[in-house]
């Protein structure tokens, strides 16, 4: 060792040119963060020595000249040179020396990714690595070892990971190394924002106090909020059925970790019940996070509304990609942004307010970005929403992920709905949960008193003229249609009419908000009003229509469109829900199609009772027996470690979908464009301002529209809808009244 010469992490940030980042302190820092980070699960021994050894190869000289070299073209203004020195297969292969297989595969993709096992054993084989690293592996590790002085026994891997069955193993220690990767890439990302962006790290810091203390100050804001608001309220069935759930969730609160299920009929409260059992419980077991995923991005702003009014804005990360961005903003809205965006890296939030599609595909995703928040995600409760909703064709991998965090990483998993799936273990199936709680146990009396109500199961199939006519007898319908075609045919059919409304994804969020926003009005006054909608209405929208027509559905779907008649009680006769059989039109393929199938033969049986919440166990349990639940064959790609596949199977979307801007709100619009034309790229400032005004095409469509000259490419991957947007349809392209346009230009807008 030279004791003369100092070895870096990393180059001076601009603000401060002279001041190195020591490869000692960071090394240093990471082990200590790492090992905090994994903490919860019990590897804290193999996370700091991750931590300490993932950078040993930047003790190379040829290293330490690259960063110089960096550090005077940017002092220079020149471009930066290509590093010819890959640090991370030194640290890995000292790791394999020492036995640490597991280890080394971590260090080994900490600036790729999580590759698949075997692509990273190939790299490690001596040749090869000798080869990826050009450089003496020996003599860098020698180097290396007289720096970190390594003392002490090797690490040892958690107990209960070697106390399992060997069956179980394989799974569990792929399940372990997403973690301790999250721990490591966060550490690093951290430290060294820490060393080369003083502003970004103290924001991040900000409104951080203790967390045991945190949740105390919440539930005391919370409860004194809630019993205030209940001694407001009317003594209604409603009202009283909302106590009653509300104190059982108090009640269960204070029990041992472990799976519980919420099952609350439409309009029982279980937004404002599962928080109180989730503050309850964070506080009784010492938890860090909250964090509620939603399925549709449509339901998620009101959800974190609530929970921000009552608990503050600082307190609650809202992360989604519709997430509304200020266009004009004041230094502290930017500010406020950025911390906002800091805070979604890794989910250093007390509550987190995200997508389904964002938490199960972060767990199983082998990106660097998408990993950092995974060991955040242990020591917390996970309210998981219409958890019904979750793809069956994955169900298999999310079941297993999601018992593994229960079982190994402290999470409390919260399952809420008003029609609960089957995802008990039954009989052979491997990959269900075990020893789920029910946190309401009286929850059928509740169904039953809560009849707001009254199907009436069509026989006959209706065409669209026909039920046009039929709805346009009542002053205030919604009807429910399967596809978006189905509801632009309804609404040709109705004609052309200012009462007549449209919700689907035609229509860019920012749209479908204000759509939703002028229904609820015209309810409250008790004007006319027609709903056409897909199924973005069902889950969670707080809207209450008299009548509601809801096309032959999966039976879960059905009710959750029941769900948006006669939504509080208040009406002196039972809602009317009619349940009617399209002569025309048609539903999605797949399992969307197996539901239709199984629920019209439910419906066929006599004295069906929709409101009985036993039935839809029978459902779920009908319908996942009827197809793959690990049609991508998931878990057979975990056990084997092919972290690639894993990420790219494991899509609870389809990624055939492309984004397009629609111009919605021009003027806006505009400005954005004209920043990206002038800067020729996208920022992420101006797509996650965008994001509102965005419609997502089928890529087939997409195409076509293209070829029609309908979309504009901006920038790389920006893309513009230049066709018509209709004020009822969106982005449906057909010919308009001339009396809606605002302009007369290319890009045509309505009122």
């Amino acid at each position: 060792m030279d004791d003369g010469m100092e070895f870096y992490a990393h180059t001076p940030a601009p603000e401060k040119p002279d001041v190195w980042h020591l490869l000692a302190d960071h090394l240093a820092t990471v082990k200590e963060m790492a090992g905090q980070f994994a903490e919860p699960f019990d590897a804290k021994d193999i996370a700091q020595w991750i931590g300490q050894w993932h950078d040993a190869g930047k003790y190379n000289e040829r290293f330490r000249d690259y960063l110089k070299a960096c550090h005077e073209a940017t002092l220079s203004g020149n471009k930066k040179p290509h590093s010819d020195s890959p640090h991370a297969i030194y640290g890995a292969s000292y790791a394999l020396q020492k036995n640490q297989h597991l280890a080394a595969f971590i260090i080994a993709c900490h600036h790729a990714g999580l590759q698949n096992v075997a692509t990273i054993i190939d790299r490690l084989k001596p040749q090869a690595a000798i080869k990826e690293a050009n450089g003496p592996i020996d003599r860098v590790i020698a180097t290396a070892e007289s720096y970190i002085n390594p003392t002490g026994p090797p690490p040892v891997l958690p107990t209960w990971l070697l106390t399992l069955p060997e069956h179980d193993q394989a799974l569990a220690s792929e399940f372990l190394i997403r973690m301790l990767f999250s721990c490591l890439v966060d550490a690093d990302w951290l430290n060294t924002e820490q060393h080369g962006n003083a502003t970004k790290a103290e924001l991040r810091n900000t409104h951080k106090p203790d967390r045991d203390s945190l949740w105390n100050t919440l539930w005391d804001v919370f409860s004194k909020e809630h019993d205030a608001k209940t001694k407001e309220a009317e003594d209604t069935n409603v009202n009283q059925i909302r106590s009653e759930v509300y104190n059982d969730c108090i009640s269960a609160a204070d029990t041992k970790q472990g799976i519980f299920r919420l099952t609350v009929p439409t309009g029982g409260g279980k937004t404002l019940s599962s928080m109180a059992f989730a503050l309850r419980h964070a506080m009784k077991h010492k938890l860090d996070h909250i964090i509620i995923a939603i399925p549709y991005t449509s339901i998620i702003d009101q959800t974190a509304d609530i929970y921000r009014k009552i608990l503050g804005d600082e307190n609650v990360l809202e992360h989604h990609s519709s997430v509304a961005v200020a266009d004009n903003k004041n230094e502290q809205q930017d500010m406020n942004e950025l911390r906002r965006r800091l805070l979604c890296e890794n989910w250093d939030a007390p509550i987190i307010v995200t997508t389904t599609v964002q938490l199960f595909e972060s767990i199983f995703s082998n990106r660097t970005s998408s990993c950092r928040k995974l060991h955040n995600i242990a020591n917390s409760v996970l309210i998981l929403d219409e958890v019904q909703t979750l793809p069956p064709l994955l169900l298999d991998p999310l079941m297993s992920g999601l018992q593994e965090l229960t079982d190994h990483y402290h999470i409390t998993p919260v399952l809420c709905t008003a029609t609960q799936p089957a995802l008990e273990t039954e009989g052979s199936q491997k990959y269900r949960l075990r020893d789920v709680h029910d946190i309401v146990t009286e929850y059928p009396r509740h169904f039953q008193s809560l009849k707001r109500v009254n199907y009436d199961n069509a026989p006959d199939l209706i065409t669209w003229t026909d039920l046009a006519t039929e709805i346009k007898k009542y002053p205030q319908v919604l009807v429910v249609l399967n596809t978006r075609k189905d509801a632009l045919a309804l609404i040709s059919a109705i004609g052309t009419n200012e009462n007549v409304f449209h919700l689907s994804t035609l229509l860019c969020g920012a749209h479908r908000r204000d759509v939703l926003a002028e229904v609820k009005l015209r309810l409250e006054k008790d004007d006319k009003c027609i709903l056409a909608s897909t199924q973005v209405i069902e889950c969670g929208v707080d809207i209450d229509f008299p009548v509601v027509y809801r096309a032959v559905a999966p039976l879960d779907r059905i009710v959750q469109s029941a769900g948006r008649c006669n939504r509080e009680g208040k009406r002196s006769e039972p809602g009317y829900v009619c349940i009617f059989k399209p002569a025309e039109g048609g539903a999605p393929r797949g399992v969307y199609r197996t539901g239709i199938e199984e629920a019209e033969i439910i419906l066929r049986e006599p004295d069906v009772d929709l409101h009985n919440p036993d039935l839809f166990v029978r459902y779920f349990r009908t319908l996942y027996g009827d197809v793959n639940t690990d049609e991508r064959k998931v878990q057979a790609e975990r056990a084997i470690m092919n972290f690639e596949e894993v990420a790219d199977k494991v899509k609870l979307i389809p990624d055939d979908t492309v984004p397009v801007v629609v111009k919605y709100n021009p003027e806006m619009i505009d400005r954005q464009i004209a920043k990206v034309r002038a800067m020729r790229k996208v920022t992420p400032d101006v797509w996650r301002s965008l994001q509102p005004y965005t419609v997502s095409l089928y890529r087939w469509d997409f195409q076509k529209s293209v070829s029609n000259g309908d979309i504009e490419e901006v920038a790389p991957d920006l893309f513009v809808w230049t066709d018509f947007y209709d004020k009822l349809r969106g982005i449906a392209s057909e010919n308009p009244d001339p009396a809606d346009l605002i302009c007369t230009s290319k890009n045509i807008i309505y009122r």
